[in-house]
Order: C-alpha cells, then sequence, then structure tokens
C-alpha cells in the first residue's frame, strides 16, 4: 500500500508541477510572486485538468496528450526558470504534508489497501469515469467498460476526472488505486489555497493564516482517525478535537467521499484571492489565472459559481477599476481556441444552474436535490451548535447583533449579511 501511495503522490506532483510552474512564474501578479512556491502546483492542477479536457475534445489519445502537456511544461520550466524563494512556503508546506498524511493514513494498516474510501457510490462512478477518459474521448462510449459513458449531470466535469485518469496512467496503477491519494493531494492544496484567502484577501499575519489554514483542514473524524489509526492517546484525540472550528469541510469532503466538491473547495480560495488582486491590480496574467481557477470550479460544480462571482462583483464594484482588454494577437488567438471548449462545458454547466434555479423557486421539486435522508436542519445547526440546545442559538445571534453594533460599519455591515 505505501507503494502504491508513493506512485499516485509522484504522479499527481510530477504532473501538477511540471503544468505549472511555468504558467505560474509567467501569470502570477506582483503582489502574489512572493508566494510563488505555494502556486506551482495549484496552478498545475487546473491548467492540467483543463489542458487535458482540451485535447481531449481534440480527440486525441490520453497517453498523447500527457506526452504532449509534460514536454511543454518541461520547456516551459527550463525557459522561465528562477531560484526558488522557499521561506514562506515551509511552514504552509508542513501543515500541507500532514493534511496528506492523516488522508492517507487509513492506507496503511496491514488489513488495509489502496482503494475508494468511505461509502459514496459517487467516487465509484468518478473512477469508472476515470477509466473511460483513459479508452474514449469526451462524448465517447465504450460498452465494454465499467462505466459504459459519463453521466448526463456530470457533463461539465470532465477536467477533474482527465487528473484522476491521468495520475492512474502516470502511476501504472488503476484508477481505483489512485484515487485516495489524488484525493489527499487534492486537500493538502485546498489548505494551502484556505492559508493564502487568509494571508492575502483577510489581512491575516503569517501566524494567522496558518492557524486558519490548520482549522479548514480539521474535522471531527480527525478525532476518529487519531484513536483508532494513530494510536494516539485520548487526551491527544480530545485536544485535536477542540481545535475544530470548521466542520464537514476539506477532511469531511476526502473522506466521504465527494470528489465532485472537493475540487470545487479546491479552486474556490484561489478564484477569491487571484480575484481579489485583479480587481485590485488589473494584469493580464491575472486575467487568464482568474478565469482558469473559476472555469475549474464552475465545471467540477456549477452551484458554486455565483458565489465566487458574486464576491468578485462586490469587490469590483468597490475597487471600480478599469480593466484592460488584452490587446495583443496572440492571445486574442489564445481566447478564440479556448471559447470553443469553454461554452461546451459551460452549456452543461448551465443546465445544471438552471435546474436548481428552478428546484428553488416557490412550488418547486426538490426531492431530486435531496434524497429521502435529508430534512430541514434547526437552527443551532447553522451557528456552530449541537442541535440538541437549539434555543441557545437565539442566545447566539443576540450576542452577535450586540457585538455587530459595536464594531465599525465597514465590519458590521459585511458580517450582518453573512
Amino acid at each position: 500500500t505505501l507503494l502504491d501511495i508513493a506512485r499516485a503522490a509522484a504522479a499527481s506532483l510530477v504532473l501538477f508541477a511540471l503544468a505549472g510552474y511555468a504558467p505560474a512564474r509567467l501569470l502570477l501578479p506582483r503582489a502574489l510572486r512572493p508566494h510563488l512556491a505555494l502556486f506551482v502546483l495549484p496552478v498545475g492542477a487546473t491548467v492540467s485538468a483543463l489542458a487535458l479536457t482540451v485535447l481531449g475534445l481534440a480527440r486525441l489519445p490520453l497517453e498523447a496528450s500527457l506526452a504532449l502537456l509534460l514536454a511543454a511544461g518541461a520547456v516551459g520550466a527550463v525557459l522561465c526558470w528562477e531560484r526558488p524563494h522557499l521561506e514562506g512556503a515551509i511552514w504552509p508546506g508542513l501543515i500541507a504534508v500532514g493534511v496528506f498524511c492523516m488522508l492517507v493514513s487509513p492506507l496503511l494498516p496491514d488489513y488495509s489497501f489502496a482503494t475508494v474510501l468511505g461509502q459514496n457510490g459517487d467516487a465509484h462512478l468518478a473512477t469508472g469515469a476515470a477509466e473511460l477518459l483513459q479508452h474514449e474521448p469526451p462524448g465517447g462510449v465504450n460498452e465494454s467498460l465499467p462505466i459504459d459513458r459519463m453521466p448526463g449531470a456530470w457533463g461539465s466535469k470532465y477536467p477533474i476526472y482527465y487528473v484522476l485518469a491521468a495520475t492512474s496512467t502516470l502511476s501504472g496503477l488503476d484508477p481505483v488505486q489512485a484515487f485516495p491519494t489524488l484525493v489527499a493531494v487534492t486537500s493538502a492544496l485546498a489548505a494551502i489555497g484556505f492559508f493564502l484567502l487568509a494571508l492575502h484577501v483577510l489581512g491575516a499575519g503569517t501566524g494567522a493564516a496558518l492557524l486558519a489554514m490548520g482549522l479548514v483542514a480539521l474535522d471531527r473524524i480527525v478525532v476518529l482517525l487519531a484513536v483508532h489509526v494513530l494510536g494516539s492517546g485520548t487526551g491527544a484525540a480530545l485536544f485535536a478535537m477542540g481545535l475544530v472550528a470548521l466542520d464537514r469541510i476539506v477532511i469531511r469532503l476526502a473522506v466521504d467521499p465527494f470528489y465532485n466538491q472537493l475540487w470545487a473547495l479546491f479552486a474556490l480560495p484561489f478564484v477569491l484571492v487571484v480575484g481579489w488582486r485583479f480587481v485590485r491590480e488589473p494584469t493580464r496574467g491575472g486575467a487568464v489565472l482568474l478565469a482558469a481557477f473559476l472555469a475549474l470550479a464552475a465545471f467540477a460544480y456549477p452551484l458554486l459559481a455565483p458565489f465566487p462571482l458574486l464576491f468578485l462583483a462586490v469587490a469590483a464594484w468597490r475597487e471600480r477599476p478599469k480593466i484592460a482588454l488584452p490587446r495583443s494577437a496572440i492571445a486574442w488567438v489564445a481566447v478564440a481556441l479556448l471559447a470553443v471548449p469553454a461554452a461546451a462545458l459551460s452549456i452543461e454547466a448551465g443546465e445544471k444552474l438552471w435546474g436548481a434555479f428552478k428546484a428553488a423557486l416557490p412550488g418547486g421539486d426538490l426531492d431530486p436535490w435531496t434524497g429521502t435522508a435529508l430534512g430541514f436542519h434547526p437552527l443551532a445547526h447553522f451557528v456552530g451548535l449541537p442541535d440538541e440546545v437549539d434555543f441557545l442559538a437565539v442566545a447566539v445571534l443576540a450576542i452577535a447583533a450586540y457585538g455587530l453594533l459595536r464594531v465599525p460599519r465597514p465590519v458590521a455591515v459585511p458580517y450582518g449579511v453573512l
């Protein structure tokens, strides 16, 4: 199992590093360049997902697409190489490694093996979709495979399944074996994204940003892993549980697992960081990175799209920048080449959004979106309290309202809306 984890991790990291170094080096805005080392792998994950999809839509076999992408990435890295500055990346990198190790720990005992964790049937469908893309282009049908065609509701999600297919191909593992390790890598990159969000958008200091990064990654499931898998004492496990401020975020999506939502969560903080920087300091490189991260988030999970778009709209309105459109012929050629595949995936994503909009209208049918297991949670659930003490939720809201009256208006208004 350890060898399988190492093979899948090495495959994904090589893919992301080669695909991401040159774009990150050339496109990052000046204010984000001190953290270039933290952007390389996330940018590579996004670029590889979108590039493999474009090449797949062009009917290139996956092996040929991978060879072309890796070769182009290697050449680009050589041409724009500079000595890396790792000073600001060491501690976030160590936390990311800790997140990765935590998530692969269930695979390590002697009785375990590399396979899909949790009981979510979507994850098994995801591995089948990746196997399909190893043999067929987008829209292809192959009845000899476990999944003979991409499910209709997943028509926009090809990019994230191409990453799994590529990791499986490079590592020589079955997609089922590569899946848990790729999920762990993606989760670690998502945690890095929240570190950068706290640092660059929320204005936190490095220590507070590291704390935020760790809290977002933690979950109540950490306690179970600590006690039953890692062999920690109960005191250490309770200490870990006491640190948890957010629930059902990175670890929950990885362990259940919710592959589609995990990729959306990975992209979200980078959309906010790059978008925030773009509306304050518009650059062509920033526009390309923002479009890439936003496209990945929207294609992976279309219902996410309205939220970062609302954030960017408010930020742009407040800053009121003069955003310069690309004028060079090369830029317009690149836009034209990406327009067709982006439009094809956007249609699929738009259908999902339209269905959600109709379901949310008065008299709409929510059954296809919820199933029979979900109901409306008590108010306590939404303010971080156990459902059994629902009566205390009113007290929490009263304290919050009192606090909002005592803070400056620029702080009170956004928190009040939230």
